[in-house]
């Protein structure tokens, strides 16, 4: 609690203190309890608000949820790596990098190979973000592993979709 409320002071917001101060108690990424904080801290500076308690933008945010995720990937642990290289794809997209993105959720769809939703899932990310670098072929190429490997479910019927609309 302590700890929590020296964060705050220093400007961070109630969610934002309590994940920094959990990472910081459990190791980092050293283990996974910490590593699933990374994960959830980073995620809220990818997709929230950029804004803290204070009321103002916090400039570098953005980079330190890649720092979290990059450090998160490189531990040898399917479930938080296959997030971690997830929302590294996200931070991809958010920087308009369509092909590292498209990279990125490639490499999450088989981080944790046991989640066929999420691989699914991951595999139509890349293949909208290969559709926005404007990569017709490897879109296509990513949507027919989708659908192949996934037939029947809505992640193909999305991504036949997707196809069908660049035609």
């Amino acid at each position: 609690m302590a700890e929590t409320m020296r964060y705050r002071v220093f400007g961070l917001s109630g969610r934002e203190a309590e994940l920094t101060a959990q990472i910081s108690r459990h190791g980092g990424a050293k283990s996974r309890d910490g590593r699933i904080s990374m994960i959830e801290l980073a995620r809220i500076y990818i997709f929230e608000d950029p804004e803290t308690a204070s009321g103002q933008p916090q400039p570098g945010r953005t980079e330190r949820a890649f720092q979290m995720l990059s450090q998160v990937v490189e531990e040898e642990d399917p479930l938080t790596g296959g997030e971690a290289q997830f929302l590294l794809g996200e931070y991809y997209w958010r920087m308009k990098e369509w092909e590292k993105a498209g990279r990125e959720f490639v490499k999450a769809s088989t981080r944790n190979s046991g989640n066929r939703d999420f691989a699914a899932s991951s595999l139509l990310r890349a293949a909208q973000s290969m559709k926005q670098a404007g990569k017709p072929r490897e879109t296509q190429e990513l949507v027919k592993r989708l659908v192949d490997g996934f037939s029947g479910t809505r992640w193909a019927e999305e991504g036949k979709k997707l196809v069908e609309n660049a035609k």
